[in-house]
């Protein structure tokens, strides 16, 4: 793969920020849902609310698409429960045009949380058709998403996700399918590394796999910001991805 004058920057950039990440002083972790594909099986606290925000950079070529907002917040229920708005990202880059992508919301349910054995939750999502013409599906697509957690020992954890959405294309709804697993582990007390495989089989179209890896740092007990990144492992896929990330809770 050639490697840019581009690409050259942004890997000093990820050698620079992630230095500036190990060199912060420690503080207590806060949990997130980014940046990895697959969620975190655990929901938030009752009353607790988060919002989760970032940047990514996808290289096909000799152009960049990138996705500016990912935002999504986060609020804790009762009973394990948690609601979930995910509000549109600005998509541009090289790119005939640029805008909005579609809005949506959610539920994640913890059905099972235990420290020694594991986590095991359910995320169901709708997209809304609100998105720009260029960004929208033009319909309300829901998905279905089950994760499961296990740690390993005390150094290595270990989950995978399995995502089905129902994509509008035109007049036709197809089912595709996402799995994702996870490897992490912690570096100290406030960061912490993974890394994950992600293959995606829609119903049209063709298999993408992706290897993607990521470093997460905790600021304080309410901020974490992250930095990730990774290449496709097929022609589908994009040659490379960056992104940078934030999440405000409390």
């Amino acid at each position: 793969m050639k490697i840019s004058l581009l690409h050259s920057v942004l890997l000093g950039a990820v050698i620079l920020f992630s230095g500036l990440l190990l060199a912060l002083p420690a503080h207590a972790q806060i949990s997130t849902d980014r940046p990895d594909f697959a969620d975190s099986p655990n929901t938030l606290s009752t009353g607790s609310i988060q919002l989760e925000t970032g940047l990514t950079m996808e290289f096909y070529g000799d152009d960049m698409v990138r996705a500016i907002g990912e935002p999504l917040i986060r609020y804790g229920l009762p009973s394990s429960l948690e609601v979930r708005l995910g509000l549109p990202s600005h998509i541009g880059g090289d790119v005939s045009e640029s805008g909005l992508s579609d809005p949506s919301v959610g539920v994640k349910w913890t059905i099972s949380d235990f420290a020694e054995d594991g986590s095991f939750g359910v995320i169901g999502s709708l997209s809304v058709p609100l998105g720009d013409d260029q960004f929208t599906s033009d319909g309300f697509d829901p998905s279905i998403a089950l994760i499961a957690s296990k740690p390993l020992n005390q150094r290595l954890s270990l989950a995978a996700q399995i995502l089905g959405a129902w994509a509008t294309a035109g007049d036709d709804r197809h089912l595709n399918w996402t799995g994702t697993v996870v490897m992490g582990t912690p570096i100290g007390e406030t960061m912490g590394a993974f890394a994950e495989i992600r293959a995606d089989a829609p119903e049209i179209g063709e298999e993408r796999y992706l290897a993607h890896f990521g470093l997460l740092k905790s600021l304080n007990d309410r901020i974490q910001v992250d930095i990730h990144g990774g290449f496709g492992l097929s022609d589908s896929a994009p040659d490379s991805f960056l992104g940078f990330g934030v999440a405000y809770g409390r």
